[in-house]
Order: C-alpha cells, then structure tokens, then sequence
C-alpha cells in the first residue's frame, strides 16, 4: 500500500463518518421533543436587553433564554422553522412597551417570523427528575 493509498482511505472513512454524523444529527432533531411548560401565554419584559441566547426547537419553535436563567419556547407561524435552524444570528421583533409575547416577531435571515406561542418552559438540559414509584 503506498502513502497516498492509506491517505485516500482515511479521508474516506473521515468524510464518510462525518455524513453519518450529520444525518443522525438531523434525525436527531426531528424527533418529538417534550418541553415541561411551565406558564403557558408567557411574555418577555425588556425583550431587547432581556433575551441572552436562543436556539432552534423542536418543530416551528425557538428556544430563548434570559439573563435571569429562564427558558422559553415560542411557536412560530408559517416556514420559519428550516430558516431559524440555520442561522446563528436573529432579530427580535418586540410588541408595545418592549415586551416579547405571542404578539411579536423574530426576523431571520431578513424574514419576518410570526410568533403564534410563548411558553415559559424548564431548562431543556436540565437532567429528567427520576419517576417516583406508587406508594402501596
């Protein structure tokens, strides 16, 4: 086997894992994904100092995290959902007094999106709180 044989192979079985990985990740992210809701009509006050980091959800929504820790979910209208997944930056688009509800929008990619639902939700990377067994 000569040098560029052995180097040929490998960058086969690199790129060949690497489509495998992205396929699984893209599989991954269209499975259902349970979000524990914990005030459902939420809003956001001072959205535009407010809202810390954001990433795409499970089917038409957006994940949002605030200063303060808290997590929201907001259901978009529409397409949005292959432009959100996407994109590293976002625009939000507040309703009246600066307040993020299901009356605002996110611009993606110059797009407006509709928000048709927020929730404040728990910590999505929080660990699952183990079942309790039936006391007997």
């Amino acid at each position: 086997m000569t040098i560029r044989t052995i180097i040929a192979a490998t960058l086969a079985l690199g790129l060949g894992a690497c489509a495998t990985a992205e396929e699984a990740a893209d599989t991954a992210a269209e499975l259902p994904v349970a979000y524990t809701v914990i005030n459902d009509d939420a809003s956001i006050a001072f959205a535009s100092s407010a809202i810390r980091t954001f990433r795409p959800g499970a089917e038409r929504t957006l994940l949002l995290e605030t200063n303060s820790g808290r997590w929201y979910r907001a259901t978009l209208e529409g397409n949005c959902k292959s432009e959100v997944r996407w994109r590293q930056a976002i625009a939000i688009a507040p309703g009246a007094a600066d307040r993020f509800d299901r009356f605002s929008a996110v611009l993606v990619g110059g797009r407006r999106c509709q928000v048709s639902a927020l929730d404040e939700i728990a910590d999505p990377d929080a660990p699952a709180a183990p079942a309790t067994a039936p006391k007997t």
